[in-house]
């Protein structure tokens, strides 16, 4: 019997012929061979399912980067502090899960990048990383994701950082945490975490070392002319709920040097961060502030939410991550709840383009 994937093989070069005019087959069989295979095309894994909204993939210009038009925006499905676990834990079964389906949730509307911004893994183990591939491979093709590390990517406390950043390096493929990526006519920077046993104080904070300091100055330089939106795990110190004052838990050790490069770039309209697990609804999550609009991400593991009493409550249950719908006059914001399905009025926002 012929399998699936060999009828599409073969079907492909009997259109082949069919095109050069190579074949007798009568017209209602050519009709059938064409439909077959274009329900077959993207058939695989990663490809998008007939998607909710109307939506479908962007138009591709020449080198095949998607392009934003006024009626589709390119889309991008912004996740963060997932968590993940070996598949041989026991909490895969809750925690790894979890994040698959809301990773389903975001395939229906045909995200053309993806990206994770940190404490993808729970305690830096290439399992869990490889847990992340396997997870998004199932929903697109990796050249369409970018991650980069956070805080929890260095918990493996038996090894050293050095050795933490190696896993990241070879699960990855890539040279550096950090990176930058030009994708329908947006800047994309994510800047990584380096360190933390060896960071001097607040551990937790995103340490990052002089040269990846001046690659980010560089690399701003080098694209003064596009839209940037900037990635970081932690929040810039004195911006979202959880890096105001002299807090432990949010920040970076070059805030000051990094509020001097946005002054010089006006070009950086977003900065995205994570790490500090709130809900959508709660206080400070978005703050403008010189000309940059800085957002907290979600998290799909869990929630922080604010009792009548003011106090943080956990709700384990809680999945949320945003959503950027790309225009060619502006950016879109918008919040999903992956658990119940729906989008969020609490946070949509609109920040104009160059």
């Amino acid at each position: 019997m012929i399998n699936r994937r060999r009828f599409l093989k073969t079907s492909a070069a009997v259109l082949a012929a069919m095109a050069a005019g190579c074949t007798n087959l009568p017209a209602h069989v050519q009709e059938q061979i064409r439909a077959a295979a274009a329900e077959g095309a993207g058939a695989g894994p990663g490809s998008a399912p007939a998607a909710k909204d109307g939506a479908r993939p962007a138009e591709a210009v020449s080198d095949g980067t998607p392009q934003p038009t006024a009626d589709r925006p390119v889309r991008v499905a912004l996740l963060s502090d997932l968590h993940l676990q070996p598949e041989e834990s026991g909490l895969a079964k809750t925690i790894n899960v979890k994040f698959a389906k809301a990773a389903e949730d975001f395939r229906a509307f045909a995200p053309d990048l993806w990206i994770a911004n940190g404490d993808v893994a729970d305690h830096g183990l290439t399992s869990e990383m490889e847990a992340f591939k396997r997870i998004m491979s199932k929903v697109t093709t990796l050249d369409r994701v970018m991650a980069t590390t956070g805080n929890h990517e260095f918990y493996d406390f038996s090894v050293s950082d050095e050795v933490l950043l190696n896993r990241w390096r070879e699960a990855f493929g890539v040279e550096q945490p950090y990176s930058s990526r030009v994708f329908g006519g947006v800047h994309f920077i994510m800047l990584a975490d380096e360190q933390w046993q060896t960071a001097p104080y607040n551990n937790d904070w995103c340490w990052i070392t002089p040269a990846q300091l001046r690659w980010f100055e560089e690399t701003l330089a080098s694209h003064r002319d596009l839209d940037t939106i900037v990635f970081m795990h932690q929040p810039l110190n004195e911006t979202v709920v959880g890096s105001i004052g002299a807090r432990p838990f949010g920040g970076t050790n070059y805030a000051k040097e990094i509020y001097t490069l946005l002054e010089q770039n006006p070009q950086v309209k977003l900065w995205f961060s994570g790490h500090t697990h709130r809900k959508v609804d709660y206080e400070g999550q978005v703050v403008e502030k010189n000309g940059v609009t800085f957002m907290g991400l979600g998290s799909t593991i869990y929630l922080l939410g604010r009792s009548s009493e003011g106090r943080n409550v956990r709700d384990n249950n809680a999945c949320q991550s945003r959503f950027l719908e790309i225009y060619p006059d502006r950016v879109v914001i918008r919040a999903r709840d992956h658990a119940a399905g729906r989008w969020l009025d609490e946070l949509e926002r609109t920040v104009k383009r160059v």
